[in-house]
């Protein structure tokens, strides 16, 4: 039980090592989708905060002129 390497899951499921290893890679995929996705998103939300707070800091509208 101990030091096999192999959790429940795997010792009680009858497929085999290639399916389980398709499954991890799937998941694993996944992960790196869903990361590069918080990136690119935090990337965004970050430079339009840069340029909120530089935008007050010079006057000027983050609306690119007059919007009264």
């Amino acid at each position: 039980m101990f030091g096999t390497g192999l959790g429940r899951y795997a010792q009680n499921n009858p497929r085999s090592g290639k399916e389980r290893m398709e499954e991890k890679m799937t998941l694993i995929q996944k992960r790196i989708i869903t990361l590069a996705i918080v990136i690119l998103a935090g990337i965004v939300l970050g430079r339009l905060a840069v340029r909120a707070v530089l935008n007050l800091l010079v006057g000027g509208s983050m609306f690119g002129g007059n919007f009264l």
